[in-house]
């Protein structure tokens, strides 16, 4: 039986009949006189092939499409067929149930995807966890972020950790523990933690929550980069599992019953030491008729044998140490023992060399409990660029295998940074700065300074440390430079841009003073479009962020509500590297602010003058469609009266009126108070102008661009979200409509806004109009252009430049 759906119903979905029935699909289709249209697992059948039979797996639907009004297009028709191949799947799937096919699961389980449900983000990439973490790497997890993982493991072909700030992290094992006893009642556990790349100043070592102090004869060795360990070398520690407590029998009719040989080391893997343990689980002695305990004597052999990389013995079995124990103690007693030899690969074996004596009154057991070869190598790059630490634990009732590997401590990454008047640091420093961390992210990929916006950045810095936003986050998977730089900039609001061949960072600021004007004269004709995201139910009015907690380190959310919503429906984001709970605050304001007032977007066309602007840059725009205010050219000026004659009529209301200029070089001038002139193209200034804000109205180029309105309507202020050239001298512009509130709800008012460096305008040597300029004068303006990364080889520009 063939399941079949009917949809009759096209503004109530959820009104349906489901049922069971055999036969064509014609013999299947409702009988009615409206129109409707037949879909076989999501697939539409056209009327020619009702004839066929559908399999019993398949998943028919018949909808009645939506109606309008009599004769002629009707757009509700079209409307409501993309609707329906939206919403089918969903309308079968939801009458399934268990047991369907895989096919039908399939189809049922398609999701529909509505832009009112997303947070709109105009400017900046959504908060997020990097992509390694999101996808939940199951062999490698991270220690940081997974609670679930969080203790210290041997993550096999994971990346080096990199920490950036201050964080609490469980480090990674570095080499397998060790085990080893100093005295026969003491037993010791060696542990080398790999903390991570780079320099670090460590502190708060603990033990899960408790202080590390409070443990009985614990030692900490920190190694930086370059620093051998306790030992004086690079150490291997390679433990051979198979040794799991068994017993030494004694000597057999006068021969030795040896126990293994067991293979040390894996192929290409030297060692030189051994690290031998033996047990004697129930003590050892004699327990004499007068309650005490007399000595006893247990005697052992070990031997070792060079081996090459397939197994097979090179050399003949070498005696390491012919050992003897005597005690009177029903104590566990544990030995261990470490012997040189030349380095190589081996194989070994021991034996039990004296009789056992077997009484009940005897404890003479002997148990190899312990084997591990030691590898004393040359010091590897890996060591040279890696901070590690080396803990040694006396194992105790509160201290055991199992509580020893939620080792824990707090790393404070250290970092060069730079000044401008005085350069790089002399030494590594402890920092929480946003902008080193991206730098260095540069440097280690080889990035030259001369190719980092330096003096720009550490002024984002110092807006960044007046603020008290840092970046404490811990990269311990793999991941791409560009994304690791996107995460970094993200927690300081801002993302990582490629301006004129340098890296720098972009930060979302309110930014009032524009660089630029778009207007009827500069903008393409018939380029210009306008976007609205309309707000729908789904839309969201609350957001929930995530973030790890500066002194705690642990998980927090911060929620917060658009005021005078319920706060039903909420979106959530990851704050990767925010640790500070105001900033996070500020964070999910900024989201939910930029959420609710920056959703209408601008797209043009526009020549040359879209080659001053750059991300995130400030431009005002003003159009005939949106009613942004007038806009034209300056056709003439009387300096004496103050009188600008206009190439549009303009029109005054009530209120103040105002007028901008456009300079020779593309920027824009201060908005200037006019009044009404003696007829609709004339207005009068009733302030002086700036002598650099004189309008040109010659014809030697291009005659100065004004836009006019009321003190909210001259134009408006853009943000720039997007500069994709089209050649040489077309450029494709689009931006968002920019919003204060966004930074007032964000908090982002309270302090100095970043001045980043000026635009570059075109060069003054340029004054004419692009055909009519000398080869000299063409090669000049292609040159500044290809400097500021808006060029490539295939272009004009490139091409003037070369030819000159």
């Amino acid at each position: 039986m063939t399941t079949v759906v009917y949809s009759r119903n096209p503004l109530n979905p959820a009104d349906r009949e489901v049922l069971c029935l055999q036969g064509t699909l014609a013999s299947m289709a409702p009988k009615t006189e409206l129109p409707f249209i037949c879909l076989v697992n999501g697939e539409p059948v056209l009327r020619k092939d009702w004839e066929r039979t559908p399999a019993d797996e398949d998943l028919v639907l018949f909808a009645t499409l939506l109606q309008g009004g009599g004769g002629g297009k009707n757009p509700l028709r079209l409307i409501a067929t993309i609707a329906l191949a939206v919403y089918a799947p969903q309308l079968a799937g939801a009458a399934l149930g268990a047991g369907a096919s895989a096919t039908a699961t399939a189809f049922a389980t398609a999701a529909i995807q509505i832009a009112g449900t997303l947070v709109i983000n105009a400017v900046l990439p959504p908060p997020r966890l990097p992509s390694s973490q999101q996808s939940a790497n199951g062999s490698a997890p991270s220690p940081t972020y997974s609670l679930g993982s969080q203790a210290n493991s041997a993550r096999l072909g994971a990346a080096v950790p990199v920490i950036y700030g201050r964080h609490q992290i469980y480090p990674d094992l570095g080499d397998q523990p060790l085990i080893y006893n100093p005295s026969p009642k003491v037993q010791n556990l060696v542990q080398l933690f790999v903390v991570g790349q780079g320099k670090y100043t460590l502190s708060q070592y603990k033990i899960e929550d408790t202080p590390i102090e409070n443990f009985k004869a614990s030692e900490i060795y920190p190694l930086g980069p370059g620093q051998a360990d306790v030992l004086g070398e690079d150490t291997g520690i390679f433990n051979v599992i198979e040794v799991a407590g068994q017993e030494l029998l004694p000597p057999d009719e006068g021969s030795n019953q040896w126990l293994g040989p067991f293979i040390i080391t894996p192929p290409g893997k030297d060692i030189n030491r051994i690290h031998i343990e033996v047990t004697f689980s129930r003590g050892l002695g004699f327990a004499n008729d007068g309650g005490g305990l007399d000595a006893r004597t247990v005697t052992w052999l070990v031997e070792a044998q060079p081996i090459d990389e397939f197994g097979v013995a090179t050399d003949e079995w070498q005696e390491l140490g012919d050992e003897t124990a005597t005690f009177a103690d029903n104590a566990v007693l544990r030995i261990s023992e470490f012997y040189n030899l030349p380095a190589g690969r081996y194989q070994v074996r021991l034996a039990r060399t004296n009789a056992k004596d077997t009484s009940i009154r005897t404890s003479n057991d002997i148990l190899w409990t312990g084997c591990a070869g030691i590898s004393n190598a040359a010091p590897t790059e890996f060591v040279e660029s890696t901070t590690r630490l080396q803990v040694v634990l006396q194992a105790s009732d509160n201290l055991n295998n199992n509580t020893a590997r939620r080792f824990n401590l707090i790393a404070q990454r250290q970092l060069f940074t730079w000044n401008p008047d005085t350069g790089w640091s002399e030494e590594e420093e402890d920092s929480r700065s946003i902008v080193w961390a991206f730098v260095d992210v540069l440097r280690s990929r080889g990035v030259p300074d001369s190719r980092i916006a330096l003096a720009e950045l550490y002024e984002l810095d110092l807006f960044y440390r007046a603020r008290r936003m840092f970046f404490d986050g811990v990269f311990d998977n793999k991941i791409g430079m560009f994304e690791a730089l996107t995460l970094i900039a993200r927690a300081g609001r801002a993302v990582p841009m490629r301006v004129g061949g340098q890296f720098t960072m972009i930060r979302d600021s309110q930014r009032t003073m524009p660089v630029a004007m778009f207007s009827m004269r500069n903008i393409g004709k018939g380029s210009f479009s306008m976007n609205y995201d309309t707000v729908t139910e789904e839309t969201p009015n609350a957001v929930l962020v995530d973030y790890v907690d500066q002194d705690t380190f642990k998980p927090k959310q911060i929620k917060v509500i658009q005021a005078g919503t319920a706060g039903d429906v909420v979106a959530r984001f990851q704050l990767f590297g925010v640790t500070d709970p105001v900033n996070a605050e500020n964070d999910a304001k900024h989201l939910l602010a930029d959420n609710r007032y920056r959703r209408r977007r601008v797209s043009f066309s526009t020549e040359m003058d879209g080659f001053i602007c750059r991300f995130g840059d400030p431009v005002l725009v003003s159009h005939d469609l949106p009613k942004w205010g007038v806009s034209g050219d300056v056709d003439g000026f009387d300096l004496a009266t103050g009188t600008l004659m206009l190439s549009e009529a303009v029109t005054f209301g009530t209120g103040a009126h105002y007028i901008r200029f456009t300079r020779k070089n593309g920027s824009v001038t201060a908005m200037y108070e006019v009044t009404a002139g003696a007829n609709e193209f004339e207005v009068v200034l009733a302030e002086e102008l700036l002598e650099d804000d004189e309008p040109y109205t010659g014809n030697e180029y291009e005659r100065t661009k004004f836009t006019f309105g009321g003190s909210v309507s001259t134009s408006r202020l853009c943000k720039i979200t997007g500069i994709t050239p089209r050649g040489f001298d077309s450029i494709e512009v689009a931006a968002v409509v920019d919003d204060a509130r966004v930074y007032e709800e964000s908090n982002d008012l309270e302090t100095y806004v970043l001045q980043q460096e000026p635009a570059v305008y075109a060069p003054e040597e340029f004054e004419g109009t692009y055909d009519t300029a000398t080869p000299e004068q063409r090669a000049a303006f292609a040159f500044w252009a290809n400097d500021r990364g808006l060029m490539n080889s295939n272009d004009a520009a490139y091409t003037f430049q070369t030819e000159v």
